[in-house]
């Protein structure tokens, strides 16, 4: 097991990190998110807020990297299995990115909603929205997630344990 977290990361003991996991600066993970990387790699970029419950994992062939960029926020208990996820995307409760899918940028998907297309990157600004899991093109542009992500960095230490940028609980 390798974890490197950047300075500034935010990952509660409470959570679950199994296998090489690279956390990038300023992103949150709060408590009982699991982040597995199997047979491969995670790299997450900066300023990710990943909430409870989450389910990050690389289900790609032995030494295959998922990589997630910047600014997304992944809701309460979403499952995330895709290659690749571009910035500022914003996944809803209990969604479900499939195994083998590109989320590029400024992305929203509905709670419960899914999405399972692989070798073709989703569309940049693409929103799916209701219970047909409909798409369409948001012509708004994406907000900043900074404050969000200072705030619960602060209120999660003053109730969890967190890890320090070695990987030790402090």
């Amino acid at each position: 097991m390798n974890i490197n977290l950047e300075d500034k990361a935010t990952v509660v003991t409470a959570a679950t990190l199994e296998g090489n996991i690279s956390i990038g600066s300023y992103t949150v993970v709060h408590p009982h998110a699991i982040i597995k990387s199997g047979d491969g790699q995670i790299i997450i970029g900066k300023n990710n807020i990943i909430e409870e419950g989450v389910l990050i994992e690389n289900k790609g062939p032995p030494g295959s990297v998922m990589i997630i960029g910047d600014d997304n926020i992944f809701k309460v208990k979403s499952t995330i299995y895709a290659n690749q996820i571009g910035n500022n995307n914003v996944f809803g409760v209990k969604s479900i990115i499939g195994q083998g899918t590109t989320i590029t940028n400024l992305c929203s998907i509905c709670p419960y909603g899914e999405y399972y297309i692989q070798y073709e990157p989703m569309r940049e600004n693409t929103v799916i929205y209701n219970g047909d899991f409909d798409q369409r093109t948001s012509s708004e542009t994406a907000t900043s997630i900074q404050l969000h992500a200072e705030v619960l960095r602060k209120l999660l230490l003053n109730f969890h344990r967190g890890y320090t940028k070695n990987a030790k609980p402090k």
